[in-house]
């Protein structure tokens, strides 16, 4: 059984949930992570052969209702295919 990662973010304004981006496997959802958590602490930029799958600390949602809020990475959501 195969698995994959999705980055789950949740917007400020209506408190949706969504995935932008799905790694696959945990090794590279791990990897991931921590690149976002060393650039989250103001570690210096590394570049990764990775880095266009690495989260972002905030993205933008167009709520239903026609708002534009600001999302949170708030983690990975693992999803057994």
């Amino acid at each position: 059984m195969s698995m994959v990662y999705n980055q789950i973010y949740k917007c400020r304004k209506c408190g949706a949930e969504f995935c932008p981006v799905t790694t696959h496997g945990r090794a590279a959802a791990g990897k991931d992570m921590n690149e976002f958590i060393r650039r989250a602490n103001g570690t210096p930029k590394y570049i990764s052969e990775r880095m266009a799958l690495v989260p972002k600390l905030y993205a933008q949602h167009n709520c239903d209702n026609g708002n534009i809020g600001v999302a949170d990475f708030i983690g990975y959501e693992k999803q057994e295919l």
